[in-house]
């Protein structure tokens, strides 16, 4: 089986498909396969939640975008673009089509055109949050410099922030499931970063690894407590944000934000707003306030708290030849039991890639996640 298309829904209790045959929907916990369609190739197959309503890009016509009632198998709405589609982001007010140079912002009520966006060619890395009441967009800026990732709030259409998140292109970014934290990894993938979408400063920097990767994707947990990536390697690294929860303003934490002086912050940043007003005309006359990489650089970067090991199978393919070997594609997440220990359900880390799922206990002491389940994508459960 060929895939095409692997993501999680927004509040990852569900797991998409898209392959040469058609698509499939899996369900998290307990795993197991609530829908497939047998509806020729898919290119991106995309949940809203765990509604009926998914957004479908086939193989064969990749600059159509159809939004499908899955329970009537009926089609509620369908768009055409002039190039081909890259990717689709949803909430329950949004929808974001990605095209090579192009942003496009729908109102997901009546599927009006709210707004168009040119951004940097060839860099399909943007983020929506899931949540509506909180609906920031966040996407490589299309100027100023490479590796800056620009803030959208979606519902007034104001362009909040340009962050310089990177010194080289953005391949992954990812928002929590409030929406006030935003997570960003580099074409080096070396090292990941965690901004406030609120003061649009740097809370956190990890270290992958030393040697360069292709990052797949990059999740938090439902708490905001954990951070989880994946890349062309076998290891999948888990971060603490120990200092933050999901309920948090992140305005109130303690030695984490890059200045530490709220008044001495705001200063800076119309200073910074106006220098770079000369430089952001090209943005429709807007100036952003940009946001610098300065103090947090004398720390260095955090290590994973924990990590986990895919075991070695098909799903791995030569490179160039050579004696180097590098994973496909994988998406992570943090999963929930429906089993409550005490009151308290329990958390997994989930892995799912072309090969098959990958089910992780997270004991909360750090170190090697013990591997607890393995399933197929096609086959039942494997024992682990």
């Amino acid at each position: 089986m060929s895939v095409e298309s692997l993501s999680f829904n927004q509040d990852f209790s569900c797991v998409s498909v898209g392959n040469h045959q058609g698509y499939k929907i899996y369900n998290c916990m307990p795993w197991g396969k609530c829908l497939e369609k047998q509806s020729g190739g898919m290119k991106i197959v995309a949940m809203l939640f765990c509604t009926s309503l998914v957004a479908l890009v086939e193989l064969s016509n990749q600059r159509t975008l159809v939004l499908l009632n899955t329970k009537r198998q009926t089609t509620i709405c369908q768009l055409n673009f002039s190039s081909n589609i890259l990717a689709v982001k949803l909430n329950r007010k949004r929808l974001v089509v990605l095209l090579d140079d192009f942003l496009y912002i729908y109102d997901i009520g009546n599927m009006a055109l709210l707004h168009t966006i040119d951004i940097v060619a060839g860099f399909p890395s943007i983020a929506l949050s899931p949540n509506e009441e909180n609906s920031l967009l966040i996407y490589p800026s299309p100027s100023l410099s490479t590796g800056d990732l620009t803030i959208l709030d979606t519902i007034s259409l104001e362009s909040l922030a340009v962050i310089h998140a990177h010194k080289s292109h953005i391949v992954a970014v990812e928002c929590n499931s409030n929406g006030n934290l935003v997570a960003s990894a580099s074409d080096k993938g070396t090292i990941i970063r965690v901004f406030s979408t609120h003061t649009f400063q740097k809370l956190f920097e990890f270290r992958r690894g030393s040697l360069p990767a292709r990052i797949y994707s990059l999740a938090f947990n439902a708490a905001s407590s954990l951070l989880t990536c994946s890349s062309d390697s076998d290891t999948v690294h888990i971060f603490s944000l120990a200092t933050f929860t999901s309920d948090q303003n992140p305005d109130s934490l303690d030695g984490t934000v890059v200045t530490s002086n709220p008044q001495s912050s705001g200063n800076n940043l119309k200073k910074i707003s106006r220098i770079a007003s000369k430089s952001t005309k090209i943005l429709a006359g807007l100036i952003l306030p940009v946001v610098p990489d300065r103090i947090s650089n004398i720390l260095e970067p955090q290590r994973d708290f924990a990590w986990a090991k895919i075991p070695y199978n098909s799903a791995l393919q030569s490179v160039n030849s050579g004696s180097s070997e590098k994973r496909k594609r994988t998406v992570c997440g943090f999963v929930s039991s429906d089993l409550h220990d005490g009151g308290i359900k329990s958390e997994f880390l989930m892995v799912v890639g072309e090969d098959g799922v990958y089910l992780y206990n997270l004991d909360g002491r750090g170190g090697e996640l013990e591997l607890v389940k393995m399933y197929g994508l096609d086959e039942g459960e494997e024992a682990a």
